[in-house]
């Protein structure tokens, strides 16, 4: 600081233009390669996330579609009709060649169906009832065929279907090392009476999850690809290198491991071979439902950062993925990060110049200025800078005026709130000395409303008490004109009902429109038709609910935060001020009835006779009765058998 004290009014400005002007372009070069990014990730997400949907769509078509062709298939009559012959007639039936030439043609008909360079079909398997093999259209004709005749009444597609009758497809059969993984779908054959008669099974090659993945590569944009994983996260295809295919990213126990060996899911050999370190997409993959999209490495794209959008199949547990390296899709930012730098470097370099040149003729309006804002900061806020040139001195000059200007308005905004906060300090300090000091209840709602009315300047306020029955709150006091028709005609409102107050009761909470005509449960008074926001907060002592504050204004969203936290407290306050005036009369009233009482047991000690007895006794019945009655009135002898749960009266 004592350096550039010392340092004169040119390479003052120098400095300054060079921080002025270096500092906003960097931190707006900074922000708009941001801004590229992240747009750039979230276009690559979404790209990515409907490739990955359009994938996993293709799957479950095709898997759907297989199931639904078998389930037809198996419903054929020579099929049914050859599995209930006795098993001893079948071979030399006529329906076992007419089964076996409709097996093959299915098999031939699917072939042609598959433009691929290996068929997704093996072969179709028929079981009878026991699960032994009938046919079997996976040999070629003429060879013998080792699998007719085995038992497979233990596996998964012939069970499923058999005891469920529902169409079946299986997880993915690593099969040993004479077979090749497949997918088997099962459906049952049944009689007329939907008895199981056996199973008809098509043995699919998996190579179809791999064609559609891959054909899907460089969809989502350039590098894009597809890895399609089981529950287990193992890999069942893999755009890039199929060679993956059954290794899996999670660590998983070697008890595991050999469990999914022995169930056919793993391939047999070294379990260690199938392992991938890779724990961070292991961790993603387990994390899919809550977010589908993450950052991970994969084998194929060695130490590049991937971006990735996941999403789960409908006929599997399983997981599609689609990955973009980050640098394919973030290059454009980097281009303009590089385009930012050049331009922030010229820019500088003008500045430089500019602040040499123009030091001298710009040191006498900046200190102008330097004085003009000394005024300010010491609180004057109505001196103004003189802005005689157009250039960026005068826009300086004029800016910081706005500036003045805007921070006077800013102050005038800040007394007027502070006024306005003050007023409601002023009306809350009023109510809770008018609770302190009023114990009439009918003076006291009064005094309230009218307080809230005047100091707040809302169109309507009004205090609402539940009747003896607590189904309904009557009006005990409203402001205005409207007010003084609505006591006349004893209005009140049904709680639970179509109403704010009745629901503010009902529920115990506040119940706020900022826009009546947006309210569902409201009570349109037609003596107040320029409503435009309304709040009912409940008055309550404890669990008890005495009634309702109602205010109305005239000003949509007229309620702040501040407004509704006052007139909570007022109604609190309110609350309590009624109960203690209930209290009071209560109290005031057995006391009388009590000295009544004391009274009525002297004079029949000092009574002459059984006739002055009675009389007196008569007489001052009749007063008890008139205390009792008043208090009645007023709502303080008793509480009504409603007065716990939501009912209740003030």
């Amino acid at each position: 600081m004592n350096v550039f004290r010392r340092l004169t009014i040119q390479s003052r400005l120098t400095l300054i233009f060079l921080t002025v002007t270096l500092l906003p372009l960097i931190g707006l070069a900074v922000l708009n390669d941001r801004t590229i990014r992240d747009t750039l990730t979230e276009t690559a997400e979404q790209s990515l996330f409907a490739v990955a949907s359009q994938t996993g769509a293709s799957i479950d078509d095709f898997i759907l579609t297989t199931r639904t062709t078998l389930v037809i298939e198996a419903q054929l009559p020579v099929i049914s009709q050859y599995l209930q012959l006795d098993p001893i007639q079948r071979p030399s039936a006529m329906l076992n060649a007419e089964v076996r030439g409709l097996l093959y043609n299915l098999h031939q008909l699917h072939l042609r169906d598959q433009p691929v360079s290996v068929p997704y079909l093996m072969g179709y398997l028929l079981l009878d009832r026991d699960g032994s093999i009938l046919f079997n259209t996976q040999i070629a004709d003429g060879e013998s065929n080792p699998l007719i005749g085995v038992d497979y009444s233990q596996r998964d597609f012939f069970m499923n279907p058999a005891l469920l009758g529902e169409p079946y497809s299986s997880p993915i059969d690593a099969g040993d090392r004479r077979e090749e993984p497949s997918i088997f779908f099962a459906s049952r054959v049944s009689d007329e009476l939907n008895r199981p008669l056996g199973v008809l099974v098509a043995r699919y090659r998996i190579n179809f999850l791999q064609e559609i993945i891959s054909e899907n590569n460089d969809l989502a944009g350039e590098g894009s690809f597809g890895v399609l994983f089981d529950e287990n996260h193992i890999h069942l295809a893999h755009g890039l290198d199929a060679t993956l295919i059954f290794k899996t990213v999670s660590l998983l126990p070697l008890e595991r491991l050999q469990q999914l060996q022995t169930a056919r899911r793993l391939p047999q050999g070294n379990v260690e071979d199938l392992l991938l370190d890779l724990p961070a997409l292991e961790e993603s993959l387990s994390r899919i439902s809550e977010q589908p999209f993450f950052t991970a490495q994969d084998p194929p794209t060695g130490s590049r950062v991937n971006q990735v959008a996941a999403i789960r199949l409908q006929t599997y547990p399983w997981i599609v993925t689609f990955l973009q390296p980050r640098e394919i899709f973030l290059e454009p930012a980097a281009e303009q990060t590089s385009t930012g730098i050049l331009f922030t470097l010229l820019i500088a370099a003008v500045a430089v110049l500019a602040s040499i040149v123009g030091a001298r003729s710009l040191a006498a309006p900046i200190t102008a200025l330097t004085d003009v804002a000394r005024k300010v900061a010491q609180g004057d806020l109505n001196v103004q800078a003189e802005a005689s040139t157009e250039d960026e001195l005068g826009l300086l000059a004029r800016t910081f005026n706005d500036m003045t200007g805007q921070l006077r308005m800013s102050l005038r905004n800040l007394e007027g709130l502070v006024r306005q906060r003050t007023a409601q300090l002023q009306t809350t300090n009023e109510v809770g000395q008018a609770v302190s000091s009023i114990l009439d209840p009918d003076q006291l709602v009064r005094h309230v409303v009218q307080l809230i009315s005047e100091r707040f300047g809302f169109y309507y306020a009004a205090i609402f008490l539940l009747d003896e029955s607590g189904g309904w709150a009557d009006l005990r006091e409203a402001t205005g004109e409207a007010g003084r028709i609505l006591k006349e005609r004893q209005h009140r409102l049904q709680v639970g009902g179509r109403s704010m107050v009745g629901s503010a009761i009902s529920t115990r909470q506040a119940r706020i429109a900022l826009d009546v005509g947006a309210e569902p449960i409201r009570f349109d008074n037609p003596l107040l038709p320029d409503t435009r926001s309304e709040i009912a907060l409940p008055l309550m002592v404890g669990e008890r609910v005495l009634g309702a504050l109602d205010v109305q204004s005239t000003k949509e969203a007229a309620f702040s935060q501040d407004d509704i936290q006052t007139l909570q407290n007022l109604a609190n306050q309110v609350t309590v001020a009624i109960e203690n005036a209930r209290l009071f009369v209560q109290t005031q009233n057995l006391a009388r009835r009590q000295a009544l009482i004391n009274d009525i047991t002297a004079r029949i000690q000092r009574a002459p006779d059984i006739q002055s007895i009675l009389t007196t006794t008569v007489v001052e019945l009749g007063r008890v009765l008139e205390i009792q009655e008043a208090s009645v009135r007023l709502g303080v002898e008793s509480e009504p058998a409603g007065m716990n749960g939501s009912q209740g009266r003030g």
